[in-house]
């Protein structure tokens, strides 16, 4: 009942990478530890989490934005 899409995967990394190089697996790993598009943030989904549930809050730690691609 908050708006969520459920059932996919969103990947922010993929479209600033490209495809991942899974025969070098510190790169991915490295990607997967340190993401290189801001939105990938957990917080920013935890943010877009509460404001879904009606917590009216401005950010949620390190957060930069809510997701409109989970809503």
């Amino acid at each position: 009942a908050l708006g969520f899409k459920h059932g996919k995967h969103v990947d922010f990394n993929l479209p600033t990478i490209g495809q991942y190089n899974l025969t070098e697996p510190l790169e991915h790993y490295r990607i997967c530890t340190r993401p290189v598009d801001d939105a990938a943030r957990l917080n920013n989904l935890l943010f877009t989490m509460c404001r879904a549930a009606g917590v009216e809050i401005d950010r949620f730690n390190d957060s930069l934005r809510s997701l409109s691609e989970v809503l």
